[in-house]
């Protein structure tokens, strides 16, 4: 476990005009992960204005500390980054 996690984010970016909507609602406290621990039922409830574009929105994760400062993390490339892209979402009209 990371002693330093303190929240996971989920962050909601719209591909076309990079409206951003976040979640850090989470099931399982991000403390408990350990690395390369793999699990699939992590849920966050999502919630978007009713003003919210439709369209593509790539889901990205992060995990902060107790002062709301990311931890570092590595992309899929190797890159630094801070939130790692794990997917997309379509909201329809």
């Amino acid at each position: 476990p990371n002693p330093d996690a303190s929240a996971r984010i989920f962050v909601f970016r719209h591909a076309a005009t990079g409206y951003e909507t976040t979640c850090n609602v989470t099931t399982r406290y991000a403390a408990a992960w350990v690395r390369g621990e793999r699990f699939y039922f992590d849920g966050c409830p999502m919630q978007f204005t009713s003003d919210a574009p439709t369209g593509i929105y790539t889901v990205l994760v992060g995990i902060q500390d107790a002062a709301f400062a990311y931890l570092p993390a590595v992309d899929a490339d190797g890159n630094a980054a801070t939130l790692i892209p794990v997917g997309t979402m379509e909201i329809m009209p």
